[in-house]
């Protein structure tokens, strides 16, 4: 009997221990799209290798997206979207997902290198508002 339920508190936690994400699977973030701003305003701690699982829902009044990448992606695609003009949706990707109005979508990634990363929206303006979250991959 006491092996049983030293096997089930390992497998499912404890009141005293609570199960980490990474024992209980892959992570799920959420996040909420409003204008300007993903919301809760956070930044996230990932370990090299971990694979999560993000939503994205647009409660919003315009189009937003949710690129994953390093500071010099991020910049990169800021000025490739500067250049075709209000509300441009890009072709979903392995590391972004655009998002309507009203709509909910899902982007899995798994974090390879270590290093300061972000989520971002770079509809116009929406970048340099601060429409950003930073993911330190330790």
């Amino acid at each position: 009997m006491y092996l049983l339920v030293v096997v089930a508190a390992v497998l499912f936690g404890s009141a005293s221990s609570p199960a980490t994400a990474q024992s209980l699977g892959p992570r799920k973030v959420t996040f909420i799209l409003v204008d300007n701003a993903y919301q809760p305003k956070t930044s996230l701690k990932v370990r090299r290798g971990e694979t999560v699982t993000f939503t994205f829902l647009n409660k919003g009044k315009v189009l937003h997206e949710a690129l994953i990448g390093t500071l010099a992606v991020q910049l990169a695609h800021e000025k490739e979207m500067a250049g075709m003009g209000a509300a441009m949706a890009m072709k979903d990707e392995s590391d972004r997902v655009t998002v309507k109005v009203g709509q909910r979508k899902t982007l899995i990634f798994k974090f390879v290198k270590p290093g300061a990363y972000q989520i971002a929206c770079h509809q116009p303006k929406h970048y340099e508002l601060g429409m950003k979250v930073a993911i330190q991959v330790i």
